[in-house]
């Protein structure tokens, strides 16, 4: 019962979190700020040790989904391949069901085109704005 409340009330509180202030964050802060939603959604969250997270700084876990989540905190550019290629050879390493990559930015036309082809899931600056206005994060993960 305690975590349905605290699920619930994060996921109000991240209702009222702006993407401006999104940017404010550090890379670290920024990937703690992410692992919250997804708990908010109903996964148990975990940021990966510094060092140690061969390109996956969040592991999600729901039921038997496992998701290997990887965060780019980008303030002047989009995010390119090497995030997608980073991500995919580390869902493997984890032997997560699914990739994804959040930024709160963009993505480039060819990471994703490269995204498409690897089965990769890219929330970007518009999907995350969305996630935190309440639309489920399953519906963008599956």
């Amino acid at each position: 019962m305690f975590y349905f409340i605290k699920r619930l009330n994060l996921k109000n509180a991240l209702k009222k979190v702006k993407i401006h202030a999104i940017d404010s964050l550090n890379g670290y802060e920024f990937e703690k700020f992410i692992s919250n939603v997804f708990f908010a959604f109903g996964y148990n969250a975990t940021v990966t040790k510094k060092g140690a997270d061969r390109g996956v700084d969040i592991i999600a876990t729901r039921f038997t989904q496992k998701v290997a989540v990887q965060t780019k905190m980008y303030y002047n550019h989009n995010v390119s391949n090497s995030a997608i290629q980073q991500i995919y050879t580390a869902k493997e390493y984890f032997n997560a069901n699914i990739a994804v990559v959040v930024t709160n930015s963009y993505f480039t036309k060819s990471a994703i085109e490269l995204a498409e082809k690897l089965s990769v899931v890219l929330i970007d600056r518009t999907t995350l704005t969305s996630v935190l206005s309440g639309t489920n994060l399953k519906k963008f993960i599956g």
